[in-house]
């Protein structure tokens, strides 16, 4: 009551009305509400946009590492075992195995 004292507030004043503090009840968990929705949004988007970047780099990490190796394994003409290097090894003949060689002694 001493608050009374230091403002000039109207006996009146001080009486509860009934219509009021429903008005208050209605309005005060939507304000409540609409407040933590957009606390949560402003949060929420902030550690999803961190996890969805560290995820997508990732992603494109592993996929620039697999385009190299595949690459690599195109350019290396030596690492196919079923393509053979030299197409004329099954038709060489040796000109000398005929022939009387004196430094083959």
């Amino acid at each position: 009551m001493f608050y009374k004292l230091l403002i000039n507030i109207p006996p009146e004043a001080d009486k509860f009305n009934m219509e009021e503090s429903k008005n208050y009840l209605i309005i005060l968990p939507i304000v409540l509400l609409v407040i933590g929705l957009v606390v949560g949004y402003f949060f929420g988007v902030k550690v999803g946009d961190k996890q969805g970047r560290a995820a997508l780099l990732a992603e494109q990490e592993a996929a620039a590492e697999k385009a190299l190796e595949e690459a690599k394994e195109a350019a290396n003409p030596f690492s196919k075992e079923d393509q053979t290097v030299n197409p004329f090894k099954e038709d060489y003949q040796n000109p000398f195995s005929g022939t009387n060689n004196p430094f083959s002694q």
